[in-house]
C-alpha cells in the first residue's frame, strides 16, 4: 500500500516528507499537506488529513507555545506537527467507519488513485485559494465545520493567525478578532495561563524578532 500511495501522491506533484507525510509547496511560504495513518489489526485501514501551513508562521506558534503555553509544554517534549488546520478526507469523502478506507483484497493502486482522486476534486478546491499570508490568515479564521478550531489546536491556530496579520492589525484588533475562539485557545494551553497573556507575550516576541 505504501509503494503505491507514494507513486500516487509524487505524480499529483507531492514529495514525502516522513514516512506517511507528503508536502506541496503552494505559494509563497505556504505548503499544503497530506498526512496519511495506517491502523487495523490486520493493517487494513489508511485515514487522512489534509491541511496548510506556513512555514514560518507555524515555526513561530510551536515556539510560543513552548515558551508560553505554560508548564505543560516546557517540561516534556510533545510532537510539533508539520500542519496544524487540518481537514479530515475521510469525513469529507465518506471514506467509511473512523472516516478511513478498508483496503484489505483491494488494489492498492486502485486505492491510492480514489485518494488521490478525492484529495484533488473534494478536498483541494477549499484549500486553492491560499498561496500568501493574506490569503490564509482568510482561512485560519474560517469556522466551517471541515476545517473547525476544534479539530486543531487552539492556541497554535491563533498564533498562526497573529502572524499572518500583525503588521496590518493591532495587538487590540487581534484579540477582539480572534475573542470567538477564546475557550478553545484557552483549553489548548495550561490552566495557568491566560489566554490573552498568551498572545500578549507572543505579540511582543514577534515584534522583537520581526522588525
Amino acid at each position: 500500500m505504501r509503494k503505491s500511495l507514494d507513486a500516487a501522491m509524487r505524480a499529483s506533484g507531492y514529495i514525502r516528507l516522513n514516512k506517511l507525510t507528503y508536502i506541496k509547496s503552494v505559494g509563497d511560504g505556504i505548503n499544503s499537506f497530506a498526512e496519511f495513518n495506517l491502523f487495523g489489526s490486520p493493517l487494513d485501514k489508511i485515514s487522512c488529513d489534509f491541511g496548510v501551513s506556513s512555514v514560518k508562521g507555524i515555526d513561530f506558534a510551536y515556539r510560543c507555545l513552548k515558551l508560553y503555553g505554560g508548564p505543560l509544554y516546557q517540561s516534556v517534549e510533545w510532537e510539533k506537527p508539520p500542519f496544524n488546520l487540518r481537514c479530515q478526507v475521510g469525513r469529507v469523502c465518506a471514506w467509511g467507519d473512523r472516516s478511513a478506507i478498508n483496503f484489505y483484497k483491494r488494489d492498492p493502486v486502485e486505492v491510492s488513485e480514489l485518494i488521490v482522486n478525492d484529495i484533488s476534486l473534494s478536498i483541494w478546491p477549499k484549500f486553492k485559494s491560499i498561496n500568501d499570508s493574506a490569503s490564509l490568515s482568510r482561512f485560519l479564521l474560517s469556522d466551517e465545520d471541515d476545517i473547525a478550531w476544534k479539530y486543531c489546536n487552539a492556541a497554535v491556530r491563533s498564533i498562526e493567525y497573529m502572524h499572518c496579520v500583525w503588521k496590518h492589525k493591532s495587538l487590540v484588533e487581534i484579540i477582539d478578532t480572534l475573542s470567538p475562539f477564546e475557550v478553545l485557545i484557552q483549553g489548548s494551553i495550561d490552566r495557568g495561563v491566560d489566554y490573552r497573556d498568551f498572545l500578549r507575550r507572543a505579540h511582543a516576541l514577534l515584534i522583537s524578532t520581526e522588525d
